[in-house]
């Protein structure tokens, strides 16, 4: 319930997640599928998997 984007984020446009690195157990990097939320009608907000590689992923969050 984002009710004034203008107040309520952080003053950059967006916020890139990057170099994202999963490991499970001690060594295994898994294949991923990231999924996103639904974008907001009308609105900038999104989110953008950029790459779903699980040793130098990127997901993009855009609040404006």
């Amino acid at each position: 319930g984002v009710s004034d984007p203008s107040t309520m984020y952080p003053p950059d446009s967006d916020v890139r997640l990057t170099n994202i690195d999963m490991i499970v157990g001690s060594s295994t990097h898994p294949s991923l599928s990231w999924a996103t939320g639904q974008a907001v009608s009308g609105q900038a907000q999104k989110t953008v998997v950029v790459s779903n590689s699980s040793t130098n992923g990127e997901v993009d969050i855009y609040f404006r």
